[in-house]
């Protein structure tokens, strides 16, 4: 299942929590991280001050969720983030995929 979260005070108590808040605001953040079996990608737009939190429950049973990542950033580009901060936010997504890509490939020869 795919969530996209927009909720600035939920994403940051939740950074907090986890220990992940940016160490400085006063530029573009993208990063990713995997808890448990749930994988989020987690974008900061300093321009506008907003986060966004994208998450998979289910990626690594259903490696299409992360392709389905990559339309949801395209989808909200313009309106929530930068252009510049998409295409960090797609390239950490498209190499995620190549990994558990390479991952899978090496696990399902031997």
């Amino acid at each position: 299942m795919i969530s996209f979260i927009s909720n600035n005070e939920f994403i940051y108590d939740f950074l907090e929590k986890e220990g992940r808040l940016p160490s400085a605001f006063s530029a573009d953040v993208v990063f990713d991280y995997e808890n448990e079996d749930a994988y989020f990608l987690i974008i900061y737009d300093s321009v506008k001050r907003n986060f966004f939190l994208l998450k998979s429950d289910a990626y690594m049973q259903d490696m299409r969720e992360l392709s389905m990542l990559i339309e949801v950033v395209q989808e909200n580009m313009e309106a929530s983030f930068s252009s510049r901060t998409a295409q960090k936010a797609i390239q950490i997504l498209e190499d995620k995929i190549q990994y558990c890509n390479s991952r899978s490939s090496f696990f399902d020869a031997h």
